[in-house]
């Protein structure tokens, strides 16, 4: 079976590509647009690890209260 990398693992790849083999190339110049990229791929990346996280949490303080766990996006589309 094969698996494909998801958009985190990407990002992650292509993170790691562009701060350890790209921007030591460029010109000084060149390096602080590259770096703000780096950073907001950094950025991207926490943010699609927070569904999962959030959905998590919200999971564990249902349990906690004695209630069931919420989709709040299915809620919010009813």
């Amino acid at each position: 079976m094969k698996v494909e990398p998801g958009a985190r693992e990407l990002l992650e790849a292509a993170r790691a590509a562009l701060v350890n083999e790209v921007i030591p190339l460029l010109p000084a110049d060149k390096r602080y647009a590259a770096l703000m990229a780096a950073n907001a791929m950094a950025i991207s990346i926490r943010e699609l690890s927070l569904p999962a996280t959030e959905a998590g949490e919200r999971g564990r303080l249902a349990a906690l209260l004695g209630q069931p766990a919420s989709d709040p996006i299915a809620e919010a589309n009813r």
